[in-house]
């Protein structure tokens, strides 16, 4: 246990410990908020402000964590939905405006981010019967020093009969900024080979292992092999959230409904044999059991956020 663990522990029991439903835990180097209500139950973990849980009571996991996750102060975990800001995947396949602004920083610029490593600020909790709320936030200027914006992020995340993520972006300072994001969102399946996807028929999308070039999707998606690809849902916008793709997920005799606010890209991920073996932290059968739709805002689709402004995208699972 780190120095700072028990100072951070204390801390939220002393400010929600007293909460129904509200515990807290210690992974080995990680500080994590369990929830539970009538309905759902959910973790969080304070690095990176990562849900890693989310499960219907009676209902098989919604989201998928790797069990070879070491739980290290500093090292992202893998799974669940990892927040990737100021920019998403390798900062080489960005916008120029966006990689402009980062080349010109003094830090790792490793792929997803500056913000998954980080402990966030836990806001607030709001318990309710059948839904919890949640909202943690980050100063990446302040915990970031090359950062040179000013800016305030908040995740805002409600664990009930669905599940809704949205990342808030307010530009609190005096000079504009880009950025690409994500919520890298991780889903369990019973099986990937009895798994489809709908919803993204006849979308445009751009495909990263055939040399970023772009296609149009026909019919249903099947995973039989290693799947990266960045659909562009042009209607999505920022009124209401609107559904946008289903996983079918034959094995658990279910069907995963995504819906999208503000957010005009999908990536589809799964390694599948190959590349397993060479990520960490991800054992080599886990791409049978998941399957990645990241609800995102990249390439084209990159927000600029003026002094004062606020951008926000977010899903919500049924």
């Amino acid at each position: 246990m780190t120095q700072a663990l028990p100072n951070i522990v204390s801390s939220l029991y002393e400010r929600f410990g007293h909460l129904p439903g509200v515990t807290i835990e210690v992974h080995k180097e990680l500080v994590a908020i369990n929830i539970i209500n009538d309905v759902a139950s959910g973790t969080i973990f304070l690095q990176g402000a990562q849900v890693t849980h989310y499960e219907r009571h009676c209902e098989p996991p919604i989201l998928w964590l790797s069990d070879a996750c070491d739980y290290k102060a500093g090292v992202p975990l893998r799974g669940g939905i990892p927040v990737c800001w100021p920019w998403f995947a390798n900062l080489s396949h960005n916008p120029d405006d966006v990689k402009v602004q980062i080349d010109a920083l003094d830090t790792p610029k490793g792929a997803h981010g500056l913000v998954r490593s980080i402990n966030w600020t836990v806001e607030d909790i709001v318990p309710q019967d059948n839904e919890t709320h949640l909202c943690l936030m980050l100063l990446p200027h302040e915990e970031i020093p090359e950062w040179p914006y000013q800016a305030t992020l908040k995740l805002m995340i409600t664990i009930g009969a669905e599940l809704t993520v949205k990342l808030e972006v307010h530009n609190t300072g005096e000079r504009s900024f880009v950025h690409t994001c994500a919520l890298h969102s991780y889903f369990s399946v019973g099986d990937i080979e009895q798994t489809s996807i709908t919803g993204l028929e006849d979308a445009t999308y751009i495909d990263a292992l055939k040399e970023w070039a772009s296609f149009q999707q026909h019919g249903t998606l099947s995973i039989n092999e290693e799947v990266d690809r960045i659909y562009q849902l042009n209607s999505v916008t920022s009124e209401k959230y609107q559904r946008v793709a289903q996983i079918h997920d034959t094995s658990n005799n279910r069907v995963i409904n995504l819906h999208q606010i503000d957010a005009k890209s999908l990536v589809v991920w799964n390694p599948w044999i190959e590349k397993s073996k060479q990520l960490s932290n991800f054992p080599n059968e886990s791409y049978q059991e998941m399957i990645c739709l990241e609800t995102a805002n990249t390439l084209t689709h990159m927000r600029k956020v003026t002094p004062g402004g606020l951008e926000l995208m977010g899903f919500m699972v049924k």
